[in-house]
Order: C-alpha cells, then structure tokens, then sequence
C-alpha cells in the first residue's frame, strides 16, 4: 500500500512556508505558486503535475516538509528509488534538528513512505580491494557509485543488477538477481594486471533501519551515488 499522509490545510501551509525566515523574494513567492499549484495537482491525483511543480519548488529551495512531498508524489508514481531517497534524507534531516517546526509530522510523513518502500527495493553491498586501484570507477545498474559509499548497502530495483568496476588496466562485471526485500553482498577482488574475475556473491542478512550517508547531488540521487 502506498503510504501517504492527508495534505490539510494546516499542513499545506507547513509545506509552503518551511522553512521560517526565508526572506520574500521573486523567487520565493514563485517558489510558494509552484507549491501550491503542486499539492492541488496532488489532491487531484495528478501526480505527474504535483512532481514536476515539486520538483521546480525545490531547485528554487528545498526544505524537509518538501522532501516529504516528493517523496510522497514519487511513491504515487511507483518510482521506488527515489521515493527511498526522498524519505531518507527526509528522514535523516528531521532526526538532527530538534527543533524543527512540525518535525513530529514531518517525521510521520516520512517514515510512512519509507516504511511503504523499503521492502518493495533490494540492496546491494560491494567490498572492493581498499584501497581501489587508480582511475577505478564503480556502477551498479549504470549509475556511479560514490567511492566513499562502498560497503553501504546501496538501494537498487528487484530483477537483475549489473555490476561493473572498470579500473585503468582491468576490468570487473557481475550480474545477479536481487529479490524485493533481499540484501546481497558482492565481493570484488580483481587486480589492474590480471584479466578480469567473476566473484561469488552472498546473501547478508538483512539491515537494520538503513544508514543514512551524506550525498552530493541534487533531489532524486540515490544515497549510494556519486557526487
């Protein structure tokens, strides 16, 4: 079931104007019509309008209460990934600030879309040599992957993961299947002057609450992603 909390209008003023003291703006009152305009699209189950209006909000400012919206649309949406990402950092954020306005139901909000994904995504963790050979770049499923993240179970779709290490002088590829709910370890061992190696994969046991690393890029990064 897709999780989400009921926009009233107490709380639509919470999503508009967290967070407090941002000075009134061109940008600023544009930023609250993209809002407004987001959560009507939203009350109208036209979620495809409500993120991209969200989403345009949040290059102007982002706030936690609009983390939370996005992580909701997202999740309406079926894009798991990053409704796992949004709910995070949401999560995360209200976590370190005490004293944020309305945390307790921003934290609701969030922990129900993170609840509502968390067993509907796999995981996959990846133990390199340490350090990497020089120029290494790691992808899981295409995208890079932080290098600062390896270890950290990183949230992929369930159905067959690509995994590819490409440092200067070899090369590593691994596929395997991750089921909803699983978290699979793959050990990396190859060496620049060797030919490429296949490594067998376990299965860990499950996480508990997932850590909640720093990451670098822009709304809808996956915590696992490079900067």
């Amino acid at each position: 079931m897709r999780a989400r909390v009921l926009l009233s209008s107490a709380w639509v003023t919470l999503v508009i104007t967290a967070s407090a003291g941002a000075q009134t703006t061109d940008r600023e009152t544009q930023r609250r019509d993209l809002v407004r305009r987001a959560i009507t699209a939203s009350q109208q189950n036209d979620h495809t309008q409500a993120l991209d209006l969200a989403t345009q909000a949040g290059q102007i400012r982002m706030t936690t209460a609009l983390r939370m919206l996005l992580a909701q649309e997202h999740n309406s949406l079926g894009h798991l990934l990053d409704a796992y990402d949004f709910s995070v950092r949401c999560v995360r954020e209200a976590e370190t600030d005490p004293g944020m306005a309305d945390r307790t139901q921003i934290l609701d909000g969030c922990n129900a879309v993170l609840s509502s994904v968390r067993d509907r995504i796999g995981r996959v963790a990846l133990r390199t040599p340490d350090p990497l050979p020089d120029g290494a770049r790691v992808r899981v499923q295409g995208s890079e992957v932080n290098v600062n993240n390896l270890g950290i179970p990183c949230p992929v779709l369930p159905g067959s993961v690509l995994i590819q290490v490409t440092p200067r002088g070899g090369s590593f590829h691994h596929e395997l299947t991750i089921s909803a709910g699983e978290t699979r370890e793959v050990i990396v061992t190859l060496s620049p002057n060797e030919p490429p190696r296949r490594a067998p994969d376990t299965t860990a046991p499950p996480p508990p609450t997932p850590a909640t690393p720093p990451t670098r890029r822009g709304p809808g990064a996956g915590p696992c992603t490079a900067a």
